[in-house]
């Protein structure tokens, strides 16, 4: 599923997001680990590898439906394996 930006045409400036990257039923997601939040990802050609940490550098918006998404413009850091963690 392709997400649609919300604010197509806004200058937004790049963040760097850090976080484990997870394949849903609809694409990728990634939690960023400074806010909690769940991003689905817009890679747009950018190599991302579900169960990898990364860090990622792009602009945070949401959809149409306002989802939080993260358009990636690069990966930082590749920091390997996710580990697994218990649920809370």
């Amino acid at each position: 599923m392709r997400h649609q930006r919300q604010s197509e045409g806004h200058q937004q400036a790049s963040v760097t997001i850090a976080g484990c990257v997870e394949r849903t039923n609809v694409g990728l997601r990634v939690m960023d680990e400074k806010d909690g939040s769940f991003y689905a990802l817009v890679t747009e050609g950018t190599a991302v590898m579900p169960g990898e940490k990364l860090s990622l550098k792009g602009k945070k918006d949401k959809d149409s439906a306002g989802k939080l998404i993260f358009v990636v413009d690069q990966v930082v850091n590749d920091y390997g394996t996710c580990r697994a963690t218990a649920s809370r």
